[in-house]
């Protein structure tokens, strides 16, 4: 005789919606760690812009008050305009995941320079980004295409060089 066994539903139901749902990733990214994040970058740049040299650790809690930043009510940032802020470097150590909420990018008039990232692909409530104006390289990356928000892309006076002229290490 043949015992078979049945689950009961909701058991079953509990693994598979378990499944489901194990693959979401979580999106979201406290003002601090914003902060922590543009600080990091900041300090890869050469050297340190005086506008952004306001901004240290011990004014994490006061993002308001940034040069260059916008806030929701919420608290995390939503825009970063950085034009024409004599910026030297690359985008290699801008930790692009920890700006989910960010709808407005402008790096325009700048010395950055190496290669796009294909990391702009995870901002997707982005809708206005310039990165005109600068010295990147290779192409342009198709992740952007990824960014299904996005409205405005500036790319104008993009130079392509074979040695960056900026002096960033990375």
């Amino acid at each position: 005789m043949m015992m078979i066994t049945i689950q009961k539903p909701s058991f079953l139901l509990f693994h598979i919606l378990l499944l489901f749902f194990l693959p979401l990733k979580i999106t979201s990214s406290s003002p601090t760690t914003q902060a922590e994040a543009l600080i990091k970058w900041q300090n890869t740049l050469s050297p340190p812009p005086p506008p952004l040299n306001s901004r240290s650790l011990t004014n994490l809690s006061n993002l308001y008050n940034w040069t260059a930043i916008v806030c929701h009510t919420t608290g995390s940032i939503s825009e970063i305009n950085l034009s024409n802020a004599n910026l030297s470097g690359t985008l290699t150590q801008f930790n692009f995941i920890s700006f989910p909420t960010l709808t407005s990018l402008d790096l325009s008039s700048n010395n950055l320079c190496r290669s796009i990232p294909a990391a702009f692909g995870n901002l997707s409530k982005l809708n206005y980004l310039d990165l005109g104006h600068n010295n990147f390289e290779d192409r342009i990356p198709s992740e952007l295409g990824l960014c299904t928000n996005l409205n405005m892309l500036a790319l104008a006076g993009i130079i392509s060089v074979e040695s960056c002229l900026c002096h960033s290490p990375i």
